[in-house]
């Protein structure tokens, strides 16, 4: 037993003065910078794309064998825009030597410096990623990895990633981003932080991305799960301020190939949107649903505040009170929105929306309203300004249609019932017919039809009003009783320039009108037909 005990000191001390020897010695007599070439071959064969090492390479032996490699650089595949897919300004790794003797391997904290990563889609879907590490002999087994591998963690200082998609028109870049890990070993849940700066170019959004997250399955046959347990965007999109933050954890779960988000909040300026996030076919055609909500806030300090814009409604107190609530839905290019209740200061709308192309704007919807006074909206009467006949020019309506019923419509100081509205957008235009109300104990039939680029009649209206009752309509006209009597209207009109200053006098069409039953009020007949036959003496 002495013996055994003393070969076995005697070999450790051997071993442990190899290491130290070789710790000392071989980076005096061993330079990796001497056999750059040799290693850019090996890592340029194992990624399938050409690997320069353009910067010294460092290394040590004991207690750790380890390389630090400076401004590394990975070609991009061919047929895309940029020249590199890569560069680090610097790379480090390292493995504990003395665990590798009995099998295991300890791999130090993996650390890159100044990463940039260019990511792009060509027009016609193919990427620049999907070809790394390919070969001839494929792509491995997918088996487990060695259950002995541990890796101390992984960080990321300062990076960058460039992304661009040809195939949709989509740029995006992340910048300043920070990644940081807990040590990974299979069957251990990891812990990982991430940060970064997000701008949109196409949507003028900036903003910074701070989440955390737990993550289980890696380097292991289970299916790979991610629990988020915080996630919060900051930005601007233009001069509109926004933050969206996940409230409460959510869950990525690969075996279901699903996402829950039990609550994500939107603000912007005052308004609070909250939804829920629940997300199937991860890997495939992706479907999204949720329900939408809005508590109520003001629209009109939004509206200043975000946009910039003034309603300058007639009433100070529009637009004060807006909520909404629906179950959403969405799935490539199309969405719905169902179950949707909003109520607007004394206006409650109800109804859905179902579009089979958000980007064409093609779909269906129907609104329903209980009241709406149209006064309160409009801002005071003002003379319109000379100039504008081209407003609706270059407006674009979609490929919508749909109805719009209101119970009761005040407008002008009028008020009609049982409005129904259908709608029909087309790439020449919008048509709003028929038209049908009960108005004045009478019925209201029109059509309204826009067509902006029409040389002549791009605004049409047709109106037929038949058994108004005179004495209530011209009561609220007026405020008082004026006349009675039935009364009966039909036009046909249409504008050339309905946005210049003087819009009738690009009119065209004919107005028809009958009147029976009347009787006036209030005013002097008889004064009238002296003063008349006076007037016709002087002659």
């Amino acid at each position: 037993m002495k013996r055994f005990l003393k070969w076995t000191g005697l070999t450790l001390a051997a071993l442990v003065i190899v290491l130290l020897a070789a710790a000392v010695i071989l980076p005096l007599v061993f330079d990796p910078n001497d056999h750059k070439d040799r290693i850019e071959l090996q890592a340029s064969a194992a990624l399938g794309r050409t690997v320069q090492l353009e910067g010294p390479i460092g290394w040590s032996v004991f207690p750790w064998l380890a390389i630090d490699l400076n401004d590394v650089s990975v070609a991009n595949a061919s047929g895309f825009q940029q020249a590199l897919f890569m560069r680090v300004s610097r790379a480090s790794a390292r493995v504990r030597v003395i665990p590798l003797l009995s099998g295991q391997i300890e791999i130090g904290t993996i650390a890159l410096e100044r990463p940039e990563v260019n990511l792009e889609v060509a027009g016609n879907g193919r990427n620049n990623w999907d070809s790394l590490g390919k070969s001839d002999e494929g792509e491995g087994d997918g088996g487990a990895v060695d259950r002995k591998l541990a890796v101390a963690g992984i960080r990321i200082d300062d990076g960058r990633i460039n992304y661009s998609d040809r195939s949709s028109d989509i740029e995006a870049t992340l910048s300043s981003l920070n990644l940081s890990t807990g040590a990974i070993e299979p069957g251990r849940p990891l812990e990982a932080g991430l940060d970064f700066d997000l701008a949109l170019p196409g949507s003028a959004f900036n903003g910074r991305l701070s989440a955390r997250a737990t993550i289980r399955g890696l380097l292991s046959q289970t299916a790979l799960s991610v629990a988020l347990d915080r996630l919060e965007l900051k930005g601007s999109a233009g001069d509109l301020p926004v933050t969206i933050e996940l409230t409460q954890p959510a869950e990525l779960d690969g075996a279901a190939d699903a996402f829950r988000a039990a609550e994500l909040t939107i603000e912007s300026a005052g308004a609070r949107l909250r939804t829920d996030v629940t997300a199937r076919n991860l890997s495939g055609d992706m479907a999204l649903s949720g329900r939408l909500e809005a508590p109520g806030f003001n629209a009109r300090r939004w509206l200043a505040e975000a946009l910039g814009v003034d309603p300058g409604s007639s009433d100070p107190a529009a637009l004060t009170d807006f909520s909404l609530a629906a179950d959403w839905t969405s799935q490539g290019d199309r969405a719905t929105l169902t179950n949707l209740v909003a109520t607007l200061d004394d206006s409650k709308l109800s109804g859905e929306i179902s579009l089979s192309s958000v980007e064409r704007l093609q779909g269906q919807f129907q609104f329903s309203i209980d009241r709406l006074d149209l006064d309160r909206y409009l801002p005071p009467e003002q003379a319109p300004a000379a100039g504008d006949e081209d407003l609706l020019a270059g407006l674009e309506f979609g490929n919508l249609t749909g109805q719009v019923s209101i119970e009761e419509l005040v407008f002008s100081g009028l008020t009609a019932s049982n409005l129904r509205v259908t709608v029909k957008s087309g790439p020449d235009g919008i048509d709003f017919e028929p038209i049908t109300a009960d108005f004045y104990g009478g019925k209201l039939e029109s059509g309204f039809v826009v067509r902006p680029a029409a040389p002549q009649g791009s605004v049409k209206l047709t109106q037929d009003l038949s058994g108004v009752q005179a004495g209530p309509l011209f009561e609220d006209l007026a405020g008082r009783k004026v006349l009675t009597g039935l009364g009966n209207l039909s036009a046909d009109i249409s504008l050339d320039r309905p946005r210049a200053a003087n819009p009738l006098a690009s009119a065209n069409g004919t107005v028809s009108y009958t009147f029976n039953d009347g009787q006036l009020f209030g005013i002097n007949m008889f004064g009238i037909a002296r003063k008349a036959l006076a007037l016709m003496g002087r002659t």
